[in-house]
């Protein structure tokens, strides 16, 4: 999978997440229902060995998790918000239509967008993809919360494509500067690689810097290998033109093995800190 190392800021400040749900919600006859992406993954849920070759894989999978559902999100905002559309929608082919129940007055309501073969650039979007705004500030006429849900949303490109399944949950305080996003999905590449995130993004910008501040924690889980679990050291520092200038994660696997990873303006040193035996 070709992935982005980091989200652009415009990307930060346009998709937006609320209140986070596990995998798994019991129910009052108290059987249990996985998630959309719980549901889709098929690999492994044991905490994985943490090793040197595979030190790099599951923070890479992290990132990739959350570039992919929100460039989703962002090849969405491409569309009209009317239910006609101009000629430069699928720029390159196909088509895209939607049902809108989206309330005039407020801007609440939902949104159900149906790719066709779109082709948005350089990617090709196939599949629905279902928005639901439930809070929208009228100053800034922005969305504060929404959720987009992904139910095989395929974007290819250059010959390879990821299949979405799963949710985006998103939330932002204007006052604050900060915006909230809970990714619970589930990717799966042409090639039959499956990775599962269920992940919390915290997002702060500081204009006085012109930087963002972000921490992550979560779960991500990765075909045969299994689960870690991921947790922040050191929050993110992302600088104006997309660079990150510092920032540490530590992913935790079976027997406490850890790897920890430092970021050190846009370069990323990944080292085994913890072995198997918890040594």
């Amino acid at each position: 999978m070709q992935i982005k190392s980091y989200l652009s800021l415009v990307v930060l400040a346009t998709f937006l997440s609320a209140c986070h749900e596990d995998n798994e919600v019991t129910t009052t006859n108290n059987t249990s229902t996985l998630s959309l992406a719980a549901n889709a993954y098929k690999g492994s849920t044991e905490l994985a060995a943490q090793t040197e070759s595979n030190a790099k894989r599951f923070p890479t999978a992290a990132f990739a998790a959350r570039d992919y559902f929100l460039n989703g999100g962002n090849l969405a905002a491409s569309v009209p918000g009317l239910d006609t559309y101009g000629k430069d929608t699928c720029s390159n082919g196909g088509n895209v239509t939607q049902q809108t129940t989206i309330e005039q007055t407020t801007k609440l309501g939902s949104k159900q967008i149906q790719f066709n073969n779109c082709q948005i650039a350089d990617i090709i979007v196939d599949g629905p993809l279902h928005i639901d705004v439930t809070e929208y500030d009228a100053a800034s006429s922005m969305p504060t919360k929404l959720t987009m849900t992904y139910e095989g949303l395929k974007q290819t490109r250059q010959g390879s494509s990821v299949t979405l399944t799963g949710t985006v949950e998103a939330s932002q305080d204007y006052a604050a500067r900060s915006v909230a996003l809970v990714v619970d999905g589930h990717l799966k590449s042409s090639s039959g690689q499956e990775l599962l995130a269920d992940i919390s993004v915290d997002i702060r910008g500081e204009i006085a810097t012109r930087s963002a501040i972000s921490t992550y924690s979560g779960k991500v889980c990765i075909d045969t290998e299994g689960c870690v679990e991921v947790s922040t050291e050191t929050p993110f520092t992302m600088q104006f033109n997309g660079e990150v200038k510092s920032g540490e994660l530590i992913t935790t696997g079976a027997n406490n093995g850890k790897v920890q990873v430092v970021a050190n303006y846009g370069s990323y040193q990944h080292s085994l800190i913890t072995n198997n035996e918890g040594n």
